[in-house]
């Protein structure tokens, strides 16, 4: 896949694991973007190997598959959840705590994206995207746009170049980003759109029109 290039298509034209296995076959490192049943799920490959999985699915994230795991019980579940705020990431606060050690979030962030793409598998309907995971991805507003952002890399940079106008988000939402991937989260104006931004060893530029 050529730098920069973005294809999407539905789940009608083809298969979730047709998808992954074409990554795979190629070698190529890309991310994927899947949209079904209510739900994304973004897959990150590196150089034909799945290397991190995030989702929208609230089911799907860190402390609750420790949860169902049995690695953490329902008391350090909740207090977890309590202290967590926008700007955290929950992995780190589960180490601070004391309720993981660094090995075993490794372990537990491989886990999770396990359970993200083996259940992303089965979707039968829904959209795609597939982009290279390198170069560059800027976003482009002016002072009257509205929108909530939410912008991931695991290995590349995040250059925000419009820090005085994007505040914390709007609509109380907890973003939990993986002790593995750098995020910017927040609102330009009054959030009435959303803009989701992922590479996986590019810049993602945030620029205010002149």
């Amino acid at each position: 896949m050529s730098e920069g290039l973005s294809i999407q298509g539905t789940l009608a034209e083809t298969t979730v694991p047709d998808l992954f296995r074409s990554v795979i076959r190629s070698g190529e490192t890309a991310v994927v973007s899947l949209d079904a049943i209510g739900r994304n799920d973004v897959i990150y490959f590196n150089e034909g190997r799945i290397v991190f999985a995030s989702s929208t699915d609230p089911d799907m994230g860190l402390a609750e598959v420790l949860l169902r795991s049995g690695e953490l019980n329902l008391q350090q579940y909740n207090n977890a959840m309590e202290r967590l705020v926008v700007s955290r990431r929950i992995g780190g606060l589960l180490c601070e705590l004391g309720y993981l050690q660094p090995d075993e979030l490794i372990r537990a962030v491989e886990r999770q994206a396990s359970d993200i793409v083996l259940n992303s598998m089965s979707y039968r309907t829904g959209s795609y995207t597939m982009r290279s995971g390198n170069g560059i991805v800027e976003v482009h507003f002016s002072g009257n746009d509205s929108f909530d952002l939410n912008a991931q890399t695991a290995t590349g940079t995040v250059d925000n170049q419009a820090e005085a106008y994007l505040k914390p988000d709007s609509h109380g939402v907890k973003h939990m980003a993986s002790k593995f991937t750098k995020g910017l989260f927040g609102t330009v104006g009054s959030g009435l759109a959303k803009v989701e931004l992922s590479s996986y060893s590019g810049t993602i530029r945030i620029l205010k029109r002149d």
